[in-house]
């Protein structure tokens, strides 16, 4: 509940300027529902509030790359990998899981 309420703020707010969203910090200790927020939160983003998608961009940044691999694999249920970018530090590329691979760009 006190999640959803979280979603339904940052989708609410009119910002100024051509921006309409953010930036927006998330934080809390371990298991508060914390990746569930910013997930449901950029997807609705996206999707404009009205279930269509809009020419929104967003740049999502973690603490770590574990936390960044499960932000890209939750959202990858819903965008494509023309949608969603995954950078990595380039000595990565070895330890990038699987189901995340195919968003990163890796040369």
């Amino acid at each position: 509940a006190i999640q959803r309420a979280a979603v339904a703020k940052i989708t609410r707010l009119k910002g100024n300027g051509e921006s309409r969203y953010g930036p927006f910090i998330v934080f809390g200790p371990p298991g508060t529902g914390k990746t569930t927020v910013i997930t449901e939160a950029m997807l609705a983003v996206l999707r404009g509030g009205r279930g269509e998608k809009e020419d929104a961009c967003i740049l999502a940044c973690t603490p770590s790359d574990y936390s960044a691999d499960i932000l890209v694999a939750r959202m990858a249920k819903e965008l494509g990998v023309k949608e969603m970018l995954r950078l990595n530090h380039p000595s990565r590329h070895k330890a990038v899981a699987f189901g995340v691979l195919s968003y990163c760009k890796m040369d």
